[in-house]
């Protein structure tokens, strides 16, 4: 029933890991991994899991992009997400599929996420992060969400270096969407070095353009009486 879009791009150190902890989830259909123009291989893994992982390839164009690829790939009737250095709790997917099925007007599942610094991250960086740190978040790769719900929505943004999963998640809470969201920790967001928003901190300015464009949205709607 789930299609799960697992993001490739030059992260073979943690890669095994975050595909192990999705192909023992249940009501698996499909993992969906897109080789976002690597210079790194996993094609030895992914064959190991063959057919149930299969892979898409494509020249390095963002993981907005990378994730659109994956989604119009996918055939479940769920999908979810994980970034390529991350870990899904075993129990992510039975949680979620047992909360969406329950209402017909549930439109998405989110869960808790708990960030954890990988042990290669310097010591001059890890100072900085709040060890072991919980917390619920509207973070991609604690969603699970009806493929027919992302389709009206839409893809995610490709322009932003930063930002693209919070303007697509804005344009969601647009549509006033029914979420559920369980306490339990069901992501692991892995702290190193190459983190995006380590890597792209020149492109913070991305937010703010994200923002604008929500605010800007939200008063035409309000303007033409189609929102609050």
């Amino acid at each position: 029933m789930v299609s799960v879009i697992l993001p490739f791009y030059n992260a073979s150190r943690y890669f095994r890991e975050a595909l192990e902890s999705v192909i023992t989830q249940p009501h698996l259909k499909e993992v969906v991994v897109v080789d976002d123009g690597s210079t790194e291989s996993e094609t030895d893994i992914i064959g190991e899991y063959a057919p149930l992982v299969r892979l898409i390839s494509q020249e390095h164009a963002g993981i907005g992009a990378a994730r659109n690829r994956g989604v119009d790939q996918a055939t479940g009737e769920y999908l979810s997400f994980i970034d390529a250095d991350d870990i899904w709790a075993p129990e992510k997917l039975r949680l979620q599929i047992e909360a969406i099925r329950s209402d017909d007007a549930v439109d998405a599942v989110l869960g808790s996420v708990s960030e954890f610094i990988s042990p290669d991250l310097k010591d001059s960086c890890a100072y900085m992060i709040d060890k072991n740190r919980k917390y619920y978040a509207a973070h991609v790769g604690s969603m699970l969400i009806r493929r027919s719900v992302f389709m009206e929505i839409g893809p995610f943004e490709t322009r932003w270096k930063l930002g693209e999963w919070i303007d697509w998640y804005l344009r969601f809470q647009e549509r006033q969407p029914r979420i559920v969201e369980l306490p339990d920790v069901l992501y692991y967001r892995r702290i190193h070095g190459r983190n995006t928003v380590i890597t792209e901190r020149d492109s913070y300015g991305d937010y703010l353009h994200v923002l604008k464009q929500s605010m800007d949205r939200r008063r035409k709607n309000k303007s033409v009486g189609n929102g609050p």
